[in-house]
């Protein structure tokens, strides 16, 4: 589901910008829907942060239930789609306090693309529109992860520069490929999905399982033991620009 990129996002956001949760109050609950499958989130603004977004229901009555497609609440989430427009359409069902949905739609506007607070978002939206996510992936989730991390770094453009590619492995076979580019600009490195099919040969290439990657990127796992257990296949002149890369201080949450 993007809506779960979405939602991790939001998380890691309204864990900095704590201003964003205080004109917010009460417990929204999403039901997200793709083709026959539902994905149901609750935002619940009664918790501390860190806690307030997760996936499954509250425990407590929500003031308002969400039912929206996958796709066009993806959209909606990066200004693609008024929610005004989508409720007039049909596409986006509420019940209960609607004025609740369009506060949080309103709040995340301004502060994301307005005054800018979520650099992340436009390399988070290049990604998420251009590829579908391949489901049963931990390390899907990690890339929008580590783009948000990232985004704190620019100076890691100069310090770890040029290109890095990922083979993303799940019982000994490649099941993902990304290249990330410190060159595309001063502000962040550039993930890209690359087809399965390509083939690289002198360029630094990281082969990793996906579990492995997700742990390195909630600092679960040590990049150098990692290496020495052979965890992480790559030149071991590779380790220090990863651990830049990887280990910089981020919010922690559970795979």
């Amino acid at each position: 589901f993007k809506s779960d990129i979405i939602f991790h996002t939001l998380k890691n956001r309204m864990h900095e910008e704590k201003d964003i949760v205080r004109k917010l109050t009460g417990i929204m609950q999403f039901d997200i829907t793709k083709d026959d499958t539902k994905s149901v989130w609750t935002i619940d603004f009664t918790k501390p942060l860190g806690d307030n977004v997760y996936r499954g229901t509250s425990q407590e009555k929500p003031v308002c239930i969400l039912s929206m497609d996958d796709e066009d609440f993806a959209k909606m989430m990066v200004n693609k789609f008024n929610p005004q427009k989508a409720f007039m359409m049909g596409k986006m069902k509420v019940k209960g306090q609607i004025l609740s949905i369009y506060k949080l739609f309103t709040v995340w506007v301004e502060a994301a693309f307005k005054k800018k607070r979520a650099p992340e978002v436009p390399f988070i939206e290049e990604i998420l529109f251009k590829n579908d996510l391949i489901a049963g992936l931990k390390s899907e989730i990690m890339v929008f992860r580590l783009i948000q991390r990232l985004v704190k770094y620019p100076q890691l453009c100069e310090e770890v520069g040029g290109f890095y590619y990922f083979d993303i492995t799940k019982d000994g076979k490649v099941v993902s490929k990304w290249k990330l580019d410190f060159t595309a600009n001063k502000i962040c490195g550039v993930f890209t999905r690359l087809p399965i099919e390509s083939h690289l040969v002198s360029d630094p290439l990281i082969i990793i399982e996906d579990e492995d990657f997700a742990l390195i990127s909630l600092n679960q796992l040590n990049i150098e033991k990692a290496m020495a257990s052979k965890r992480i296949k790559c030149d071991h002149k590779l380790v220090p620009k990863l651990v830049k890369i990887f280990q910089s201080p981020l919010i922690q949450s559970k795979l």
